[in-house]
């Protein structure tokens, strides 16, 4: 009988043990369980049962006039408009709105905080500091490659950020400045890791950011800091395998135009053809913004892209192109460049309530705000992601266009539009004529003067012609030969009231060829140019721009689809 009981006891002991290692196995396995402190620099723990709302505002970029390094550096003009005293009216009432109307539970900054060359004593960088923190909300900010060029120094800055209260930020000795993980953890699950990353660049780093030894003034990652995120995200991978990664740093990568192509960039006179992403026929319901300049100081062989992509990341973040915040996905990734958030430097403009503009053609309302990033609760996938704007009512849909059931084909013979050269508006721009001769059925050309342009058809329409009633504006032309010192024109449409050039394209992006007849599609331009008024489209002069006196274009007319009658 004592056998038996020693065996039974035995026996549930063993059992006690074997219940006990399942316990513990299933908790090893199981993420829930983890000290994810363990795993990531910073936390950001969200409620349940609601989506995690990420805002990235970038290229607040602060200006401070008042500590101009260089007396001629800035006109007298920038320097009063960018003075101390008007922070306000140029970056925090936009950032304030921004985030009053995102409601984030953490906001990740990609760079350019202050333009480092006007905040040498680093009285705006502590402002800016002061003023996030102010917010009571997580923020996580990166460097750019003009915060570093503060006399202060990049340690003094990073000393900051780390002792700003609600400011998640690491100096590390990596490569750069600042490389870090953030943690969202929701219902004890860690949904997603935000890598944040220096991507250095910064080439007028000051003496004392650079005294550290490890600020680097070219761009790019450094080996040290590619193979602290490899480890990283493969440590968490183990012990968390559904979490997702993003990165976010300042400069983009080479491969953010290969994912832009799917929308006809190519990374080459952006400026006079941008690609407003919300106005194509072709957009994906995951995709939007706007496209508005060339990727200066792009960077990568393709190999640090492999190793994000490696980890499974499925989005990047970056700032740096003030006039550029499309978001696309692209083979399992989304690329996004954040909204501006200043209206320091440069950015893009709403002209009219479909249109924008950037560049040099600053006119309109500036367009300023952030871009939000929804995670899906539960599992951390971004689920949406939109702009917000800070900046007044900005519709950037396409606008209604009409079917075309009529089409009205003008030949320039001087009665229903005018080719001329003698308007006020361009008297003091151009030096051509019109003369009579006709060439392959063509009634107007216009010969090059001295000046560096070649005019120019100028519309006057008889009857309002509704914009929402068009399908399209063709005018017909041809160049007989492209000069020389011009081998890539441009083609412009002009103000005629205000002399002023409202929109531009390359002659090529339009079809054009050497001594071809081509049909330039005018609708979207006009649409840049803000060419409309109360839905009406307004009078305008097009312009072909190319250099020297000898060269020839012809116009042969002018074709409107539109469902008005003007007849």
């Amino acid at each position: 009988m004592s056998r038996k009981r020693n065996l039974l006891l035995i026996l549930i002991i063993l059992l006690l043990v074997c219940l006990f290692a399942c316990s513990e196995r299933e908790n090893a396995d199981d993420p829930i369980e983890k000290d994810f402190s363990d795993y990531v620099d910073f936390i950001v723990n969200v409620e349940e049962n609601r989506d995690v709302r990420v805002l990235q505002l970038t290229d607040t970029q602060i200006i401070d006039s008042s500590q101009k390094r260089y007396p001629d550096r800035i006109n007298a003009i920038s320097t009063e408009k960018w003075s101390p005293e008007r922070f306000e009216e140029n970056y925090k009432g936009y950032v304030r709105k921004t985030i009053e109307e995102a409601k984030p539970d953490l906001i990740i900054i990609t760079g350019d905080l202050v333009y480092g060359e006007f905040d040498d004593n680093g009285t705006a960088f502590l402002d800016f500091v002061a003023f996030m923190d102010s917010f009571g909300i997580p923020w996580a900010p990166v460097f750019g490659n003009h915060d570093n060029e503060s006399a202060k120094g990049v340690d003094w800055q990073c000393e900051q950020l780390e002792n700003a209260e609600h400011c998640l930020f690491k100096q590390r000795t990596l490569t750069g400045n600042g490389n870090y993980t953030v943690g969202i953890v929701q219902n004890n699950k860690l949904l997603r890791v935000f890598f944040m990353m220096d991507s250095n660049g910064c080439g007028a780093a000051s003496d004392a950011s650079m005294a550290n030894n490890h600020t680097k003034k070219s761009v790019g990652f450094g080996d040290d800091q590619v193979e602290w995120f490899v480890e990283e995200a493969k440590r968490i991978k183990e012990a968390s395998p559904d979490t997702k990664f993003s990165f976010a740093f300042h400069i983009q990568l080479n491969s953010f135009a290969e994912a832009f192509s799917k929308y006809g960039f190519t990374n080459s006179g952006t400026e006079q053809n941008p690609i407003n992403i919300d106005m194509l026929d072709n957009k994906e319901d995951t995709d939007f913004g706007y496209i508005g300049r060339d990727l200066k100081s792009a960077w990568d062989d393709g190999t640090v892209h492999k190793a994000i992509k490696d980890t499974g990341a499925d989005s990047i973040f970056v700032g740096h192109e003030h006039c550029n915040s499309a978001s696309v996905v692209y083979e399992g990734i989304r690329y996004q460049f954040g909204q501006k958030s200043s209206t320091y430097d440069r950015c893009n403009y709403k002209v009219t309530k479909h249109t924008i503009t950037g560049g040099t053609l600053l006119q309109g309302t500036p367009i300023i705000g952030g871009t939000l990033i929804i995670l899906e609760k539960g599992t951390g996938l971004i689920s949406d992601a939109y702009i917000v704007y800070a900046s007044g009512d900005i519709d950037v849909s396409k606008p209604a266009n009409g079917t075309g059931k009529n089409t009205y084909t003008y030949d320039f013979n001087g009665t229903d539009f005018d080719i001329n050269v003698t308007t006020d508006a361009l008297k003091s721009l151009v030096t051509a004529k019109v003369l009579t001769k006709s060439v392959e059925g063509a009634t107007g050309e216009v010969a090059g003067g001295q000046s560096d342009y070649l005019v120019c058809v100028g519309v006057n329409l008889n009857k309002e012609l509704l914009r929402d009633s068009i399908a399209s504006i063709s005018l017909r032309m041809l160049v007989e030969e492209l000069t020389p010192h011009s081998q890539n024109p441009l083609i412009r449409l002009y103000d005629n009231k205000n002399n002023s050039i409202l929109a531009e394209s390359a002659f090529s992006a339009s079809g054009g060829e050497e001594g071809k007849w081509v049909d330039i599609e005018l609708l979207d331009m006009i649409d840049r140019a803000g060419l409309v008024n109360d839905g009406v489209i307004q009078p305008f002069t097009f312009v072909y721009r190319c250099y020297g006196a000898d060269a020839k274009v012809y116009f042969d007319s002018l074709t409107i689809k539109t469902d008005q009658k003007l007849d």
